[in-house]
């Protein structure tokens, strides 16, 4: 009986799968192991058909699938440039209030040392021709300083270094109450009324030279050792002239260019942050 049974099975089985994969020819194209009549009877596309599938389903991606994503990237890259706009508008106007209000100081406290560059200028061309001279020959200061000192004489600077009197009687002779002259330093204005009588432009460069362009104060060590070296060579007085006008031109100058940039960055800052 149990015999009987497998043998029903075994055939009912042959059976069906005689059904599902149906014998090949000998003389059919698709006899090769059976393989290409079992991919025909189960509906599978062949070799050739699965390349032209791949090369159009690639084609219809090329063509389709980066209109999506460019539409998406670009959505994407609005999104980042509109957060890019707004955190720059916030760091400029940071920027603005920084500079504007800690530059305001320095700035106006810079600003206010232009005029007195160009006074400086001015004043020493006005002296020009001015006073008592004894004229001769005219010492050669260069360019640069002939721009501040136009005509300057050998004999009127001659006379001053000759007339000049020690530190400290400049100091008791003058006028001056501030502090740095009661510890001994010596002020233009003391210096000027010690040397009363004398070529004014002649008085103001040798005060420049003998300073180097460091400001209205001379210390009265450094107002000796520049003297004696000036009775000694006019060529260090000239020299030590050059000097000073160069350094006068040069912070004015650097002091320019500090706050144009200023300026420009306060502007600039406006302009990205509110319009």
């Amino acid at each position: 009986m149990i015999f009987a049974v497998i043998l029903i099975f075994v055939f009912a089985s042959s059976n069906v799968f005689a059904f599902v994969i149906p014998k090949s020819s000998d003389h059919s194209p698709n006899t090769i192991d059976g393989r290409h009549s079992l991919r025909n009877a189960m509906m599978i596309p062949s070799d050739v058909d699965l390349d032209l599938l791949l090369t159009t389903s690639h084609a219809y991606a090329y063509t389709h699938a980066p209109s999506s994503l460019q539409e998406l990237a670009s959505a994407s890259l609005s999104l980042a440039d509109a957060d890019t706009v707004i955190t720059d508008a916030e760091t400029a106007r940071a920027e603005f209030y920084f500079f504007f209000f800690a530059g305001s100081g320095a700035g106006g406290i810079g600003a206010t040392q232009l005029p007195k560059f160009v006074r400086y200028i001015t004043d020493n061309r006005s002296l020009d021709g001015v006073g008592p001279t004894a004229g001769g020959n005219k010492l050669d200061t260069g360019i640069v300083s002939s721009l501040v000192y136009p005509t300057l004489y050998e004999s009127d600077v001659a006379t001053i270094l000759q007339k000049l009197p020690e530190a400290e009687t400049i100091v008791a002779r003058g006028n001056s109450e501030g502090y740095l002259a009661s510890k001994g330093y010596i002020v233009r204005e003391d210096y000027y009324l010690a040397l009363e009588g004398c070529n004014p432009l002649a008085k103001s460069a040798t005060y420049d030279a003998l300073t180097r362009g460091t400001g209205d104060v001379l210390s009265p060590i450094a107002f000796q050792e520049n003297l004696d070296r000036y009775r000694s060579s006019t060529d260090d007085f000239v020299a030590d002239l050059k000097v000073a006008v160069l350094t006068k031109v040069g912070a004015f100058s650097t002091l320019s260019f500090l706050l144009a940039g200023l300026a420009w960055v306060i502007i600039e800052d406006a302009r990205r942050g509110f319009f």
